[in-house]
């Protein structure tokens, strides 16, 4: 009975040994991961307690012996739950930068140059030119409008680092507002410039257009501030 005790309580060491030395291998993670991940994961480990007891059943009798070991399973979870939300936010907030700031140098070269030049077209050309022009900047400006309204949204979820949140439903705020003047004033002034130029209609469209290149050069400066803090 003593032999067959001590063989157990062998092998239980040996587990728990064994168990030791993969948290220490996976530990090493912790030397190279950011300071906000350390403290998570020390504070993780904290919780769940370093002892553990486990009873092994045998014959007339029971043990119990200790190992001194981390649950694991859960830690890896926590931490890469914790990569996952710092990839996020660093992917929405890349994403914010892009299509903003891409979006800010069309509007503005829209603004100052393309628009005013709807004028010298011409009226033997002008419905193939304002068709051509509303199919080709579709492409390039309607996903860059969708990008940036998703992640605008998504980034409220997930801020980036030292974020202000008022900041982050302002930008939401301006894409709103870059949205409802495109469908319900610059959109409605193109279906009347398609039939044909029209010097009042023209002249709206470059005066409601600011509200959009405002719109954008305010966000463009609240992502280049969130960027910077970050």
């Amino acid at each position: 009975m003593f032999a067959e005790r001590h063989e157990t309580i062998c092998v239980g060491r040996m587990i728990g040994n064994s168990r030791i030395e993969e948290f220490n291998k996976r530990n090493t993670i912790l030397d190279n991961a950011p300071a906000e991940i350390v403290s998570s994961l020390r504070r993780v480990r904290n919780e769940q307690g370093v002892r553990k007891r486990v009873v092994a059943d045998t014959g007339n009798d029971s043990f119990i012996f200790t190992t001194l070991f981390v649950n694991l399973t859960e830690i890896s979870i926590h931490q890469l739950s914790l990569y996952f939300e710092i990839a996020v936010e660093k992917i929405l907030l890349f994403t914010q930068l892009a299509t903003t700031l891409a979006l800010t140098g069309i509007i503005w070269l829209v603004q100052i140059v393309h628009y005013p030049l709807f004028q010298f077209v011409g009226d033997a050309r002008y419905r193939e030119f304002h068709e051509a022009h509303m199919n080709w900047i579709t492409y390039i400006v309607a996903p860059l409008m969708i990008a940036e309204a998703v992640t605008a949204g998504l980034i409220i979820f997930y801020p980036p680092l030292n974020s202000d949140n008022w900041l982050l439903w302002l930008g939401l705020i301006l894409v709103i507002v870059v949205w409802a003047s495109t469908f319900f004033l610059q959109v409605p002034l193109h279906e009347k410039l398609a039939q044909g130029f029209d010097v009042d209609t023209h002249r709206m469209l470059v005066k409601t257009n600011w509200i959009r290149t405002v719109a954008w050069t305010i966000r463009s400066i609240i992502v280049l501030w969130l960027a910077w803090k970050a």
